[in-house]
């Protein structure tokens, strides 16, 4: 019997590393994790250091996804939510830019750009008519490049 319950727990285990490597929201993980990373080793000035936790790189997150009862969406709705906003902001100034939007995509898109949806296109176009610099990536190098050479551009 244990023999058989420890089989299924590798099982699911290895099932779950698979579906992580084609999760949009384990990529952005992934990638939060390697930020922060960079950031304690170049840009320790630039970590945020939260009452609940380890210093992290300063980033923040729009909570677009899931699933939500009508009532429960209408108030978020109402203070602000809206469809299509990027996974990531990184509201740090570099060169012409005021801040950095990162746009995850599932790993197993061959390209991302064209999975974008009509919000998140209202969405990035208006950005970078702000100024913005726009990432949309399904890459964890691609990322975590476009996140050094970002930081590493002038003031």
């Amino acid at each position: 019997m244990a023999r058989t319950k420890k089989k299924v727990s590798e099982t699911g285990l290895r099932k779950t590393v698979r579906q992580a490597r084609n999760n949009e929201a384990d990529l952005q993980i992934r990638f939060l994790d390697g930020a922060t990373r960079l950031f304690h080793a170049n840009w320790p000035e630039q970590l945020l250091h939260p009452h609940t936790g380890a210093a992290r790189a300063p980033f923040y997150s729009v909570p677009n996804e899931g699933v939500r009862s009508f009532a429960l969406a209408t108030r978020l709705r109402g203070m602000g939510l809206a469809a299509g906003i990027p996974d990531l902001c990184l509201p740090i100034p570099r060169a012409d830019y005021p801040g950095m939007y990162i746009e995850f995509k599932k790993p197993s898109f061959k390209d991302p750009e064209k999975h974008l949806g009509p919000n998140q296109i209202i969405w990035r176009d208006f950005l970078i008519s702000q100024g913005y610099k726009y990432l949309c990536t399904n890459d964890y190098e691609v990322a975590i490049e476009a996140l050094i050479d970002y930081m590493c551009m002038a003031r």
